[in-house]
């Protein structure tokens, strides 16, 4: 325990013994304001509370328990505090906290009505009015900003990596594609918890960082091993990257305190023993403000510092090795990527023109946004930035930005709401492939561009873009119901809406009626995501019934991705077919339930060509009918990351409105045993978990009501027996 932690806890337990109550509970609370000032939200909350209830009169604790909920993001709770303070004379930083909460929870607009209030009441530069004034202007951004779905879809990459305290610094194994390193704040880390300085405090300190091992399992992030004893430490360990044949990893050690710490190489030998980790010797001084750096490769080093000469805050800087072995004195990035805020967090891509970073100061929604820009070789400058949007970026801080090698996946660390603690790791999956990651340069990185080698724009596009590209039914006895048709995410068009009018009028005349919303697309998206980006087009439509009344438990989504197009997306020649793959593009609506009304439904099918009619349509159609099986392979509320949907026939993905919870099948079988058969492959491919599911007419049977249903479809008898 730190010496100022044992005077303060001397100070607590002398109050608590020598006093009556009320010197008790004051006491309580010159605990909680100690824990306050250093963090502690959580352990200052309990004892606000506490003193509330003895004092519930005092606005300055209701004021830091709004504080202190905000901090552990319970935005309702916060609010409750922060309106019943606004609804007497309040201090005007409680118009500031307000406007923090709704610019943290992308409230923009309100947010910038409650920032101002703040700015009003205030005067100088004192308070919060600097930054106040910096976070209108990211909210205006917020506003500006459209919402990218083109661009990629985010999921938190759930659990089994992320936890209540903080993760971050996400690097991917170079040696293993499902092997992922990171760091992370856990009370069972070695250092357990410690003051700036490194002395042990239970008190006031902070549990310490060390560098975790995460294995992609079946589609999901699982087996989270800490790395070994001589790795991590009683320091703060974060993992920076590794050398160019992966036997070499970079890493830092240093205690809270700003500008202190080292950075340290560890070298695996052949026989995987480790080696007694040893000071990197480069240009990069960490006493120096040096921080972040990412290794492009074993001579050039991208990172972030806030020595002297920059522009201001933390600047990107570049440094390489020369052939005698000597790193060069880092080079500023300039004007068109530093600002007089802060950029840290660099990545550059594969083609060595292509830098990803976050940043503070320029365009950003809130804290720090993740940004793109692309260097000109022809004017040996960089492009301006590009904001990368939502759902990437957030009101929160978003940083750590990397690519998976094949362009496809993102990762990053955000503190945004709604995570499981307070930074989480999250995946951003790319709709299209960064062609940014697939492209070598010669010379391979940007600083090695020399005047006399300067050319034309190649072509590669390593930016990202910020354009990319109630009627009631007649009561007849015949409703008509069409395909929704879609192109690229926009779901909710003018001819949509209208069909999805038709079923809320329904879904009203008759309440057990059952909404069916399947999900298919073309073969445009990348192939590993496309299931999981048709459940996302059906369950936008099923967020319109909802939000129009449909009971979410009426409403099942489900996603086939591109595996039964109607249409050929290619046409005889190999090109491309426009109309095929605008065809292949639709929410198939079945209406289920519906038999003993008087409403019959036509389902009107889309004409097509017989010169691009796909015959997988048909197949697709025939497997809806009679008793099937398939084999779920997992059940989980983040993206199932696995090839098996790839590999196996008869990928889905379903779910109710409501639900988080994604269940992932393969295979479409008429008879148990076969289902079984790959059911047992599957486990054998470790794929533990995996189970038979039967379906009557394309609609999951409950296991209990199999025996019922056995009357008419007899097969079900060996699928009861097998479960038993």
């Amino acid at each position: 325990m730190g010496l100022r932690s044992f005077f303060f806890l001397v100070l607590f337990l002398s109050a608590a013994f020598f006093s009556a109550d009320a010197q008790t509970i004051t006491a309580v609370k010159e605990m909680a304001d100690i824990q306050f000032k250093h963090g502690k939200y959580q352990e200052a909350l309990e004892g606000y509370l506490k003193f509330q209830k003895e004092r519930p009169k005092k606005l300055d604790v209701k004021y830091k328990i709004g504080v202190c909920y905000m901090n552990l993001e319970e935005p309702v709770k916060a609010e409750q505090y922060f309106t019943a303070l606004l609804g007497g004379e309040p201090d005007s930083e409680v118009w500031y906290q307000m406007g923090r909460l709704k610019h943290l929870t992308g409230n923009y607009k309100d947010a910038v009505k409650y920032y101002k209030k703040y700015l009003s009441l205030t005067e100088g530069s004192g308070g919060f009015r600097k930054v106040a004034k910096h976070y209108v202007l990211q909210c205006a951004t917020g506003m500006r900003s459209k919402y990218l779905k083109e661009l990629a879809i985010v999921d938190n990459i759930g659990a089994d990596v992320n936890g209540k305290f903080d993760e971050y610094a996400p690097i991917l194994s170079p040696a293993q594609r499902d092997v992922m390193y990171f760091s992370t704040v856990r009370p069972e880390n070695k250092g357990g918890l410690r003051d700036a300085e490194g002395f042990e405090d239970e008190i006031l300190g902070h549990y310490t960082s060390d560098i975790y091992s995460t294995r992609l399992v079946n589609g999901s992030w699982k087996s989270t091993y800490p790395m070994d004893n001589l790795i991590n430490s009683n320091k703060n360990d974060e993992i920076f990257g590794f050398s160019d044949n992966a036997s070499v990893m970079f890493y830092y050690k240093g205690y809270g305190k700003e500008n202190e710490g080292a950075i340290y190489t560890d070298t695996s030998s052949a026989s995987q023993e480790i080696k007694f980790p040893r000071e990197f010797k480069s240009s990069i001084k960490v006493k120096e403000g040096d921080k972040t750096p990412f290794f492009f490769n074993d001579s050039i080093i991208v990172f972030s510092s806030a020595r002297a000469g920059g522009y201001g805050g933390h600047d990107l800087y570049v440094t390489q090795r020369t052939f005698e072995g000597y790193w060069t004195r880092p080079k500023n990035l300039g004007p068109e990527i530093n600002t007089p805020y802060d950029e840290v967090s660099p990545f550059l891509a594969e083609d060595g023109r292509t830098l990803y970073f976050s940043s503070s100061g320029r365009e950003s929604m809130g804290g720090f946004d993740i940004f793109s820009a692309r260097f000109k070789e022809d004017f040996l400058k960089w492009e301006s930035p590009v904001n990368l949007g939502a759902p990437i970026n957030s009101p929160g801080n978003d940083l750590n930005f990397l690519m998976s090698k094949d362009g496809l996946k993102g990762f990053f660390v955000s503190d945004r709401f709604g995570g499981y603690g307070r930074k989480d790791i999250y995946a951003a999956y790319f709709k299209a492939e960064r062609k940014e990651m697939k492209t070598k340069s010669n010379p391979v990185c940007f600083s090695l561009v020399k005047k006399k080698e300067a050319v034309a724009d190649n072509g590669v596009n390593g930016g990202v873009s910020l354009n990319p590209v109630s009627r009631p039914v007649e009561k007849t006895q015949t409703v008509k119901i069409s395909n929704l048709f879609y192109t690229g995410d926009e779901i909710l068009t003018k001819t949509n809406k209208a069909e999805l009018n038709k079923i809320i009028e329904l879904a009203t005349a008759y309440p057990m009626m059952k909404v069916e919303l399947i999900g298919h697309t073309d073969d445009t998206d990348p192939e590993n995501f496309r299931l999981y980006f048709s459940l996302l087009r059906a369950a936008a439509a099923g967020d319109y019934l909802k939000i129009n009344g449909v009971k979410p438990k009426n409403i099942l989504v489900k996603g086939f991705g591109s595996a039964y197009p109607i249409a050929r997306n290619t046409t005889s020649a190999g090109e491309p077919s426009l109309v095929g793959k605008k065809l292949n593009r639709r929410i198939d609506v079945r209406l289920l339930y519906m038999e003993n009304t008087p409403v019959r439904i036509d389902y009107v099918a889309p004409e097509v060509n017989e010169f691009i009619r796909s015959g997988t349509s048909v197949q697709y159609k025939n497997n809806q009918k009679g008793l099937s099986y398939k084999v779920q392979v997992a059940a989980q509320r983040n993206m199932y990351d696995s090839n098996i949907v790839v590999k196996y026939p008869g990928p889905m993905i379903e779910k109710e409105a409501d639900a988080t919870i994604m269940k992932y099948t393969v295979g479409w079988f008429r008879t148990y045993s076969s289902a079984r058969s790959l059911m047992n492959e599957l486990k054998l491919k470790g794929v533990n978990g995996a189970f038979v599911v039967p379906y009557i007419d394309g609609v999951r049977l409950a296991p209990t009501l199999a025996e019922s249903y056995s009357i008419k479809y007899p097969d079900l008898l060996n699928f009861v027996r097998g479960t038993k």
